[in-house]
């Protein structure tokens, strides 16, 4: 990322380099387009938290054939960084609401999702999703747990759901010693790997450009995320469900809900440097 002070010392821009995805004609995934985003301050606002205007950008002058990649090459800021950084949601079938419970970023076009572990642990450590069988995390029957990503404005809008596939944790059950307190899970990271379905049609999910290089003190950071979370009301309408908030009506994919833990690792801990994000239903500040 890179930042300038404007001539107005109170706006400040922050640019981050934005890549484009798609599978060529040999069916392997590459980079289409890329370009420089700028996320300039709204009045009112330091540089040190700030919300950006939200601006109409074209990623490409050549998008792709496919309908879903097409539709996420231009639009706003907003809509644009929602691709990559998505609020994690979760409910039980029969639930008025959904809760937004954690961000995570897409680091692959091909659907793998980083976030962080006690995001993924909060079904079973809050007692509304997951239970532990036989040294195992186990989702509840009709439980759901994934992301939501919206679809371009210009063609409805709304948000898909995808549900997570598979999780991977670092970390060990510890036995509790009291009966009336369940064993509890200690991180050695607090980092999760998560895994969704592809977009429609074999499109490429749009994930966020993330660095081969670890930070050093005294480097600038910067953390994108959301600045208000709110549980959004469903309301069933068949299948698939909706649920509308704002007049915005939420379409879930269907497929099959979460799986449980493929695994937990147990292994040694790993040093991990970065941006804390925090997750907010509305992107960005306002």
């Amino acid at each position: 990322m890179t930042d300038t002070q404007a001539k107005d010392t109170t706006e400040l821009k922050t640019g981050i380099l934005k890549s484009l995805w798609s599978r060529g004609p040999n069916g392997r995934w590459g980079v289409t387009d890329m370009k420089g985003i700028y996320f300039r301050s709204k009045p009112g606002f330091d540089g040190n938290y700030f919300a950006f205007e939200s601006e109409m950008t074209l990623m490409t002058t050549r998008p792709s054939q496919n309908f879903h990649e097409m539709t996420a090459s231009f639009g706003s800021t907003d809509f644009l960084m929602k691709q990559s950084v998505v609020p994690v949601v979760a409910w039980n079938e029969g639930d008025t609401l959904i809760r937004c419970i954690g961000t995570a970023s897409i680091i692959s076009c091909s659907g793998l999702v980083l976030t962080a572990a006690h995001v993924v642990m909060d079904p079973y450590e809050s007692g509304y999703g997951a239970s532990l069988v036989e040294g195992q995390m186990k989702w509840h029957d009709g439980f759901n747990l994934g992301v939501l990503i919206p679809i371009n404005p210009a063609f409805g809008g709304g948000e898909r759901f995808f549900p997570f596939e598979g999780v991977t944790t670092w970390g060990n059950w510890i036995e509790s010693p009291m009966i009336t307190e369940k064993d509890k899970f200690e991180y050695l990271t607090d980092i999760a790997i998560c895994k969704i379905p592809g977009m429609p049609d074999g499109a490429a999910h749009q994930p966020l450009n993330m660095s081969l290089n670890p930070f050093v003190p005294g480097e600038m950071a910067y953390a994108l995320g959301y600045a208000k979370m709110e549980d959004v009301p469903l309301v069933y309408r068949g299948s698939p469900q909706h649920s509308r908030k704002r007049q915005k009506r939420y379409t879930f994919l269907q497929a099959k809900c979460c799986k449980p833990f493929r695994k937990i690792i147990s292994t040694r801990v790993l040093r991990h440097q970065g941006p804390v994000l925090t997750l907010k239903q509305r992107f960005p500040v306002k």
